[in-house]
C-alpha cells in the first residue's frame, strides 16, 4: 500500500474479513524469542529502489490485497 500500517490494524483487518464476529485479543508472550528492544508494532517497507529502478508503486489497498490473498488461500485449500 505503501502506507506504514500497524501489525495490530493488519490483525484486525484480517479478522473482520475471515470472522468479522470474532474479536482480535492480543495477549503478551512470556516467552519472547528475542530481546524487547527488537519488537516493533510495525513495518513499513522502503519501496524506493523499487520505484526508482522498476517504476514500481502501491496500486491495491490492504484490504483489497488481503482479500485477494484469502480468496488464493481458500481456492488451494477446498
Amino acid at each position: 500500500t505503501g502506507v506504514k500500517t500497524e501489525i495490530r490494524t493488519v490483525a484486525e483487518t484480517i479478522g473482520k474479513l475471515i470472522h468479522p464476529d470474532v474479536p482480535i485479543r492480543v495477549k503478551q508472550s512470556e516467552n519472547l524469542q528475542r530481546p524487547m528492544h527488537a519488537e516493533t508494532d510495525d513495518y513499513c517497507a522502503d519501496i524506493a529502489l523499487a520505484a526508482a529502478e522498476l517504476g514500481w508503486r502501491p496500486a491495491v489497498s490492504l484490504q483489497d490485497g488481503l482479500l485477494h490473498t484469502i480468496d488464493w488461500w481458500r481456492g488451494r485449500t477446498r
